[in-house]
């Protein structure tokens, strides 16, 4: 074999070497190309968060509407992803969602006063009087999500799409007295407090805590099924070969009202979010 047959095959292979590693290169990790196939997975899920009620709710009495309600919630389930050979992955979770928050409103009443013997009534004493509400909702929940890696394999983005089913819901309101003494128009300083026979008459319970219960039972015009976006953030830490620990920060943006018996009437809530996935196959 001559110098010029020996330069060709020098060159073919040459070729071939650096046509492979450019096939490499380009099958090596990327935002667009990951370096290995993401198996089928399952897991399970739990999450506690913050909760905040927008709108205004409408009291079946006299009574202001409440605002601005806040407190908490948690959320236990499932997740099931599939197999995926790009950095997009499709998955469900779903499970048992609890929301549970209160709202208070601190009003002036102008009130008519009576002596316990009945000798006396004073009228137009201002009395500042505190109601407060309390619900909770508990709801079945499906989420079909997006999940993408647009950095690294350990990061991601999530967006998806909640339907929730409320099974149970309760509403607790209840109205108590922000001050124990008023002043009269004489002057005098006089203890102030309900008078447990007429609001047993009137068909209302004076509770141990000196509050008055004015609704106790489900909420009315309770709109059953709920939506929502759910976008989320998150990471991916390997535990073992089959096993992943996988914590997210997740908003819940709600798209339909609580009740039809308010003004845009809605819960958005804060979520962390712990999961744990078990691979069907070594990745």
């Amino acid at each position: 074999m001559n110098f010029r047959n020996i330069a060709f095959v020098s060159l073919i292979c040459f070729s071939c070497i650096a046509t492979e590693n450019v096939y490499a290169q380009n099958e090596a990790a990327s935002p667009l190309n990951p370096e290995f196939v993401r198996p089928e997975r399952f897991g399970v899920m739990v999450g506690i968060g913050g909760v905040q009620q927008s709108g205004e709710y409408n009291v079946n009495c006299d009574c202001p509407r409440f605002r601005k309600g806040a407190g908490s919630g948690f959320l236990l389930g499932g997740v099931y992803e599939l197999e995926s050979r790009s950095p997009y992955i499709f998955g469900i979770n779903g499970g048992y969602h609890n929301k549970a928050f209160s709202a208070i409103n601190n009003v002036t009443n102008d009130t008519t006063f009576t002596t316990l013997d009945n000798s006396s009534s004073f009228n137009n004493i201002q009395l500042l009087i505190k109601h407060k509400s309390e619900v909770a909702l508990h709801e079945l929940f499906v989420i079909p999500y997006v999940k993408v890696y647009p950095f690294t394999q350990t990061l991601f983005f999530k967006l998806g799409a909640y339907a929730g089913v409320v099974f149970s819901s309760s509403l607790n309101h209840t109205v108590s007295l922000n001050q124990s003494t008023v002043q009269l128009e004489n002057g005098e300083t006089v203890r102030v407090s309900f008078n447990k026979n007429k609001l047993q008459q009137n068909g209302y319970t004076l509770q141990d805590d000196g509050s008055v219960l004015l609704e106790d039972g489900t909420i009315p015009q309770l709109n059953t099924f709920q939506l929502a976006l759910t976008p989320a953030i998150g990471a991916e830490f390997r535990l073992s070969k089959l096993v992943m620990l996988v914590p997210s920060l997740q908003y819940l943006f709600p798209l339909t009202t609580i009740s039809n018996s308010g003004t845009s009437y809605k819960v958005s809530s804060w979520q962390f979010l712990l999961e744990i996935h078990y691979l069907l196959r070594k990745s």
